[in-house]
């Protein structure tokens, strides 16, 4: 994706990140008796607010321990909107331990609706180095501090980094939005109108406009 297109898409995402959240909020009172219905819409709509508060966090921090509890609570928030989820939901929203989605059955339905592998095993993986590792977490932190420094002999590098991370970031608000609207006869009911996400609309719209190449894009991981 060009510099230039990035940039357009990173201006909107304050925007959308406000109509997700405030359209959350709405239906939340408006048919959820605030979160008190103990509802499986409930249990989405509480970990969509959760992925919106992780998302604004992210826009100024570059933390791989963010990145990762976003992906668990979008994984998650994707299984309970799921009708077959109705009974993990129940056991969540009772504080059970009934918190890691099952990945292979989101596999499974992204592939039926995209026609392509979502790749979440091997995306945690490497969220997973990163967050835990014996090594790689201390070098990322000799890099950006020896950059900072003016000695770090490649600090173009850590400049690379950061792009991948901007338009990776940019992906992930884009798997909320996807989440957020997708219609299939497998998700419940969620009062949430596609007509009144036109800010995240054009950010997805724009976003699968410049994947490259067009028949690798899959809008439900970015």
């Amino acid at each position: 994706m060009a510099d230039v297109a990035e940039n357009d898409l990173f201006a909107g995402i304050g925007e959308c990140l406000d109509e997700l959240e405030c359209e959350y909020l709405k239906v939340r009172v408006e048919h959820c008796k605030g979160l008190e219905d103990h509802s499986q819409l409930s249990s989405f709509l509480m970990l969509g607010i959760r992925s919106v508060c992780l998302l604004r966090g992210m826009l100024r921090l570059a933390d791989p321990q963010v990145r990762r509890s976003f992906i668990e609570s979008w994984q998650l928030q994707f299984e309970f909107k799921l009708r077959d989820s109705a009974t993990k939901a129940q056991k969540w929203l009772e504080g059970q331990q009934e918190w890691q989605a099952d990945r292979r059955k989101l596999e499974g339905l992204i592939a039926k609706l995209q026609g392509g592998p979502a790749g979440f095993a091997r995306e945690f993986g490497e969220l997973s180095e990163v967050a835990h590792p014996p090594l790689q977490a201390p070098i990322n932190s000799v890099s950006i501090a020896s950059t900072i420094a003016g000695v770090n002999p490649h600090p173009h590098r850590l400049q690379e980094e950061f792009d991948k991370l901007a338009h990776d970031y940019v992906g992930m608000v884009n798997r909320e939005i996807w989440l957020t609207l997708q219609v299939c006869d497998e998700f419940i009911e969620t009062s949430l109108k596609e007509e009144r996400f036109s800010k995240c609309l054009t950010l997805h719209k724009n976003f699968l406009e410049g994947q490259n190449p067009p028949e690798q894009r899959n809008p439900a991981v970015g």
